[in-house]
């Protein structure tokens, strides 16, 4: 993949590095222009311990763009043009002529340690589902108390436990829970927060008191080791009573209550949906079966809206709660319905088929670790995770922001640069992250002013995250600036890669966002995405489909369009609204590599008599004697050819036959590199050509051999990649 100069550095990918600035250009992009925006991309940057210098005009910080008049001592900000006074903390520096750190070359991106008296810190809830079976909370509990190992030095812990009751344990208090009934109709935050005697902590500084946190390991553990399986017994033919959203409710008022400034994070592990209380997905009979996509689509799933709205709700407790959930079940357990309490937060969504499963610790380790090693005991402890930030943006004259699609929450902050029409959570210029880490990536959208005459040059952008680091709060400032259309042309200056990204996200937004844009008009807007790009920036002679010809920046657009099309975003067949949630989630998350191979999986080749190779992904790469390695990121498959498979049970000897042996570890050595580096984990699949599991790698191939009506290697109803191309072609050139 291309990748920006400025990437490594900021963080920042645009589809359009050359903006538009004439009425015409503007409305032939076909689609808005757009950012991927990683906020603690590079941990490689200078830090500063001095204050912030701000523009007195739009607050703006300091930054390399910014002119420099030292025998003045002002400055003039690169973004309202407004003269600035150097304050008394650099005088010092400029009476010897020293140009001050954050304007020097190479400080596109400081970050800014704040001088401030320590916060609470931070606070990890765990909220365990205990009418799992005995097998199921032996193996969760063994997880978790592995896990505390990892948190942070100084971190607060707290338990919460439910089935139909909800009890919140008291780490070292009497008694040792605290019940609240499960069916909490009537019940506000106001009364939670009186059962649990928190009425008025909420104005309280942090101190050591607090029963129901503990900033020492042991009565956690303690508590955890004492927890068994459900007593109340489920009816024949009918579901265990599973409060999910009274517990959670609960611990929402708990963390929201419990002191001033407090941030936490709160983790849900479910062993199956909710059936009793607010936030019901299912009735606990049997007889009623789970929402689907086509019930959802056609308004036939009753308790849907409710449980959506509920879940919704919980979010308006505090901006400084993130919520993580991790699912083991067979069953679905409502992700759908609670999908916002990660999306809006930053929190992880893992869904396993169960708890005892060797993939659930290791993503859930991984995730609290952030290191993934095969081997977590003895890992290098590295804090990644940070909490309680924010992301502030700022802009040239001319040039507003529309909003952000990606794991955030809107502050409803308005600002000259902040437009008034809304791409995913807009209206704003400052957005609210209850977690961030080098993993989440934002979608940043923008709107250029084409009525500013003369037209400027280069626009200048300005982003600013504020967030909790061991306690101590942290600024990271990156500016940067990009050329418009007067310096270099459009054509140029588009980034294919981030463009299918961007796309991606803003198909998924629509879902997310209303209860009305169907899968099927989805792709019809994508198509139409597509026509209208291919007719602006392609060249051909009228009614000529052989003259069609795309330029070097737009050659693989169509073709990542295609494999969008086909995409577990997209395509929900034999999929359950909790997978898709799941799917979604992540891809609002994921840089812009990681998010291309989510839509369009690499495959490589390992052969005998030649080197791995990067091949086509089209059944046209089914060669009996290779070896196919698949990275379709949610999962990764070996694929051995018939023969390949042959040479492999055959145990051909090593002196004789090494390059046979190096074909067969290459794909195992490669799977192992990416496993180490991946959350949430893939799921690990080896396969031999006729096998059912071969399904995994010939659902993302190319079905080439369709064309002329004939079935080739891939069975499937789906159109080629050449008789899409074909198509759209003609619908561009008629």
């Amino acid at each position: 993949m291309n990748t920006p100069p400025d990437l490594d550095s900021d963080g920042v990918r645009f589809n359009w590095n050359s903006l538009p600035v004439t009425r015409s250009e503007l409305s032939n992009l076909a689609m808005p222009i757009g950012c991927l925006f990683t906020p603690l991309h590079n941990p490689d940057i200078p830090r500063l311990h001095t204050p912030l210098v701000l523009c007195t005009g739009c607050n703006a910080t300091l930054n390399p763009m910014c002119a420099i008049d030292l025998v003045r001592r002002l400055w003039r900000c690169c973004l309202c043009c407004l003269e600035n006074t150097f304050p008394l903390s650099h005088t010092s520096r400029l009476d010897v002529g020293a140009v001050p750190p954050e304007v020097q070359p190479g400080s596109s991106t400081v970050e800014y340690v704040l001088d401030r008296p320590p916060s609470c810190p931070p606070a990890y809830l765990y909220v365990i589902d205990t009418t799992l079976e005995l097998l199921e909370l032996a193996a969760l509990k063994r997880t978790v108390l592995e896990s505390v190992k990892l948190l942070p030095r100084g971190s607060l812990v707290g338990l919460v436990t439910y089935d139909k009751v909800v009890q919140v344990h008291q780490l070292g208090g009497f008694p040792a829970t605290v019940c609240i009934a499960g069916d909490i109709k009537g019940y506000d935050t106001g009364r939670i927060q009186r059962i649990l005697g928190i009425v008025g902590n909420r104005t309280r500084l942090w101190d050591h008191s607090q029963r129901y946190l503990s900033s020492t390991s042991e009565p956690f553990l303690s508590a955890v080791e004492r927890l068994q399986t459900s007593k109340w017994e489920s009816k024949i033919g009918e579901r265990p009573l599973r409060a999910t959203g009274t517990a959670l409710a609960v611990t929402t008022a708990l963390v929201s209550g419990i002191f001033r400034d407090f941030c936490a994070h709160v983790m849900l592990f479910s062993g199956g949906p909710a059936t009793y209380g607010p936030g019901t997905v299912v009735p606990p009979s049997k007889a009623s079966t789970l929402r689907s996509h086509s019930s959802i689509e056609k308004s036939d799933a009753k308790r849907y809206k409710s449980a959506y709205d509920f879940y919704a709700s919980l979010l308006e407790g505090s901006t400084s709660i993130s919520y993580s959930i991790f699912a083991g079940s067979y069953d679905q357990v409502g992700v759908y319905e609670m999908r916002r309490l990660c999306n809006d937060t930053g929190g992880a969504m893992v869904i396993n088929d169960s708890f005892t499963t060797e993939l659930f610790r290791q993503s859930f380790l991984a995730w609290i670790s952030h290191i993934i090693q095969e081997t977590i005991p003895g890992v290098s402890h590295v804090i990644s995770t940070h909490l309680d930030a924010t992301l502030e943006i700022f802009a040239s004259s001319g040039l507003k922001v529309t909003g952000i699609i990606g794991h955030c929450r809107s502050l409803k902050e308005p600002g000259s640069c902040v437009h008034d029409e809304q791409v995913g959570k807009g209206l704003t210029r400052r957005w609210k992250m209850a977690a961030i880490s080098p993993r989440h990536t934002y979608a940043v959208f923008f709107h250029v002013d084409s009525g500013h005459k003369p037209a400027p040059r280069e626009l200048h952008f300005q982003f600013k995250t504020t967030y909790m680091h061991l306690g101590k709060m942290r600024v990271r400032v990156t500016t940067f600036t990009r050329p418009t259309s007067n310096m270099v042309d459009l054509v140029h200056g588009f980034d294919q890669e981030a463009a299918i990204v961007l796309l991606a996200r803003l198909a998924v937004d629509r879902l997310e966002r209303s209860f009305y844009d169907t899968f099927a008009s989805l792709v019809q807007w994508l198509d139409a995405t597509t026509i209208k790009l291919c007719k602006t920036f392609g060249t051909y002679t009228r009614g000529h489909p052989e003259t069609f010809a795309l330029g070097p920046t737009f050659t693989l657009f169509p073709q990542f369009v295609y494999h969008l099309r086909r995409s577990p975003f997209l395509q929900v067949f034999n999929s359950s609204p909790d997978v898709t949630a799941f799917y979604h989630h992540t891809l609002l998350r994921a840089n812009a590599y990681d998010a291309c191979v989510m839509v369009q999986p690499s495959l490589v080749a390992y052969s005998a008599v030649a080197e791995p190779s990067p091949v086509v992904l089209d059944e046209t790469s089914l060669q009996p004697d290779q070896v196919l390695f698949l990275d379709a990121f949610f999962y990764v498959v070996i694929w051995y050819g018939s023969t390949a498979a042959q040479w492999r049970d055959a145990e051909l000897d090593m002196a004789d036959f090494s390059h046979v042996h190096r074909m067969f570890e290459g794909p195992k050595v490669e799977a192992a590199a990416l496993l180490a580096n991946r959350f949430p984990l893939p799921r690990y699949v080896m396969t031999d050509a006729g096998k059912s599991q071969a399904r995994f790698l010939t659902c993302k191939l190319n079905p080439s051999g369709r064309e002329g009506g004939i079935y080739g290697l891939v069975l499937t109803d789906g159109v080629s990649l050449y008789g899409y191309m074909r198509e759209v072609t003609r619908l561009v050139v008629g």
